[in-house]
């Protein structure tokens, strides 16, 4: 496993982007587990504890022959879930459909815990 703790700042998503892609580099599926891991972080940093003034979040990769499984871990949420907007103009509220259509399988294991699974499409090259 490797992992990276960031600031639960917005602009930190790009260094999760980039340790993620420099980790997954090569491998046929990296850009799609890039792009769900950065919709996993923006969402720890919107919506948990990490969000706030010197909170963080911890970004984990195991990474096997096979497949990745990503986890973001953040500080908590900050209030119960509310429902977002099914209004197909917002331009909020699509970040985990799109985790959904990149990936195998996800979910949170426990409050402020999500993860991802996604098979990589082969070795690194």
């Amino acid at each position: 496993m490797s992992a990276v703790i960031l600031p639960g700042r917005p602009e930190a998503a790009a260094g999760a982007r980039d340790w993620a892609a420099k980790t997954l580099a090569g491998y046929p599926a990296a850009d799609d587990a890039v792009a769900a891991l950065n919709e996993l972080f923006v969402n720890a940093v919107q919506h948990s504890s990490s969000g706030q003034p010197g909170g963080t979040i911890e970004v984990r990769l195991t990474i096997t022959a096979a497949s990745v499984l990503a986890e973001v871990v953040d500080e908590g949420p900050l209030g119960p879930p509310v429902a977002v907007s099914r209004d197909p103009f917002a331009e909020r509220g699509r970040g985990l459909v799109l985790v959904d259509a990149l990936t195998k399988a996800w979910g949170s294991s426990r409050p402020g815990v999500w993860w991802f699974w996604l098979p990589l499409g082969g070795e690194a090259l």
